[in-house]
């Protein structure tokens, strides 16, 4: 019975099978990294674009806070204002004179 896995072991079958396993594991391997930089790319696309959505509505709202002559008429939203600091917190924003600078 050694004798028989013995040969199995040492021979070409064996062999064969265990490059397949090793080549499909590594173009498994490769396909991941490919998804991960596919997704990377996907979500920082949109967290910009939330980024942008935020900015502009603070941005509206300012704008018209101006029209009304700075009157602060518009009800406070908590949630808004601490979504919007979160996210130029965490995409590294930084305003200055109505321009964002990312870095």
């Amino acid at each position: 019975m050694k004798d028989v896995i013995y040969d199995y072991v040492t021979g070409k079958d064996f062999s064969m099978r265990v490059r397949q396993i090793a080549a499909a594991y590594i173009e498994m391997q490769k396909d991941i990294e490919t998804e991960k930089r596919s997704m990377n790319r996907i979500w920082t696309k949109r967290e910009k674009q939330i980024t942008l959505v935020l900015e502009n509505l603070s941005g509206m709202r300012g704008e018209i806070e101006g029209i009304v002559g700075g009157q602060k008429l518009l009800p406070e939203v908590d949630i808004f204002r601490s979504t919007l600091l979160q996210k130029m917190k965490a995409l590294k924003i930084v305003k200055k004179r109505d321009v964002c600078y990312e870095y």
